[in-house]
């Protein structure tokens, strides 16, 4: 019977399986059911992940700003550089201004509401209080409204780092690939 199981587990066999078993068993409309949800949720998912590099271009919205991004799996939410944060209030609400600089030395004034603050630990340095926004990010021909947390990336190698959070369900990275992809969303 366990070599029947992993059989079906092998060959991706096991949830059919199980309901043809239920619906000989009686449970027929049920199973039925519970079979077109499924093939309905995966018709819903995208059909294969996109091949990246450890280092692509994205591209910010607003503004369609062009930006090199280290992909950093290590890392579970994303970074962004962004000179002369300012906080102010707006509408009683917390916001923030800051300036992003782009590849070819583009930069643009943004104003976005504040989601939160959160305290990034880093090794040997005191945890540091950081602004989130949400913000628009495309990778290759993804496009998500992507919470990033904005600091000074001055003298690092990369304007942002993109983290886990973004890359789930989409991506498979190649770590000795770099530019496999160009940001190709539609304009938002």
């Amino acid at each position: 019977m366990a070599r029947i199981f992993a059989s079906f587990r092998r060959h991706g066999a096991f949830l059919r399986w199980l309901i043809a078993a239920a619906f000989l068993h009686g449970g027929g409309a049920t199973a039925y059911a519970a079979e077109e949800r499924s093939n309905a949720e995966e018709s819903a998912k995208p059909t294969a992940p996109v091949t990246i590099g450890y280092v692509e271009t994205v591209a910010i919205h607003p503004g369609n700003l062009h930006i090199t991004a280290k992909i950093d799996t290590g890392a579970r939410s994303s970074s962004l550089d962004a000179a002369n944060i300012q906080p102010f209030s707006k509408d009683g609400k917390e916001w923030v201004r800051f300036t992003l600089h782009g590849d070819q030395d583009m930069r643009r004034q943004v104003e976005l509401p504040v989601e939160r603050t959160v305290g990034i630990r880093r090794a040997g340095a005191p945890v540091q209080r950081r602004y989130v926004v949400k913000i628009g990010v495309c990778l290759a021909n993804s496009y998500k409204m992507a919470e990033v947390n904005l600091v000074n990336r001055e003298g690092l190698n990369f304007r942002m780092l993109i983290g886990r959070a973004f890359m789930l369900d989409n991506f498979v990275i190649d770590p000795n690939a770099t530019f496999l992809t160009r940001p190709s969303c539609q304009k938002r």
